[in-house]
């Protein structure tokens, strides 16, 4: 099936697909970069590996196959005008999406569960409460990994664009993303605020306590980009041009 034309858009082919590419590759290279100089360190320089620096290493191979997915996610019209999309395409793109959301939102996970062994190995033997604390949220985000899986997997958007018996039996996209995105951002929130009674109860010079203390808290400058991020959710699911708008910002907007 030929691309269809609409009439004033025929001259029209515009693409977004080398922003996307550029994009992409620029932050795989530093989260490539980052993790190999930590595993360096860790391995060759403190000779003290941990399971949370392999829990990154699964993170990076996990970031690394979102950006495959990507890729195929352009070979089949991500960041093309509507009219230069065919039906098969769409339903290629569709499942190649699918997939690095799946993707996208374990990596996400496992990073999480990486900052909770860390804070076990830097604070358990100083307090045991924030020990007890980043066991029970390692295992709620172990639990939340699985059922946000579930969850994203049987939502409206992608699954029925290529298996169309699911259509009313699927689950209303939006308010799904709504609910991962906001339950995401308080498990941030908590990770992230842990370590902080820990740092606060050291017993160092004050200068370096608050310099520590703020290191801690830069974490938190991700969950207010997680909240900028909710004012996307709408847009990805109501677009005239999909394949030029919507997929774009779904991966802007996709639930960190």
């Amino acid at each position: 099936m030929p691309a269809v034309l609409i009439p004033e858009h025929a001259g029209s082919v515009e693409s977004k697909q080398s922003l996307v590419i550029v994009i992409s590759a620029t932050f795989l290279a530093l989260s490539t970069l980052a993790v190999l100089l930590r595993i360096y360190t860790r391995i060759y320089i403190l000779e003290l590996p941990g399971s949370d620096d392999w829990l990154v290493v699964v993170a990076l191979f996990l970031a690394l196959g979102t950006s495959i997915e990507a890729v195929l996610e352009l070979h089949w019209g991500m960041g093309l005008h509507v009219w230069l999309v065919t039906e098969e395409m769409v339903r290629q793109q569709m499942r190649a999406l699918y997939a690095s959301v799946l993707n996208y939102n374990l990596a996400s996970n496992v990073v999480k569960m990486s900052f909770l062994l860390q804070y076990r190995r830097i604070f358990a033997s100083s307090s045991p409460t924030a020990d007890r604390v980043c066991r029970w949220l390692f295992s709620f985000v172990l639990f939340w990994a699985v059922l946000q899986a579930v969850l994203l997997g049987i939502c409206c958007i992608p699954i029925t664009a290529f298996v169309p018996s699911m259509t009313g039996k699927c689950l209303d996209t939006l308010p799904v993303w709504y609910f991962s995105s906001v339950l995401n951002i308080a498990i941030d929130f908590l990770i992230f605020a842990v370590p902080l009674p820990c740092v606060y109860g050291m017993t160092m010079h004050s200068n370096q306590k608050m310099m520590i203390f703020s290191v801690f808290c830069l974490g938190f400058f991700t969950c207010i980009i997680s909240v900028i991020r909710l004012s996307y959710l709408p847009k990805a699911t109501n677009q005239d041009d999909p394949s030029w708008n919507k997929y774009v910002e779904f991966r802007a907007a996709s639930p960190p």
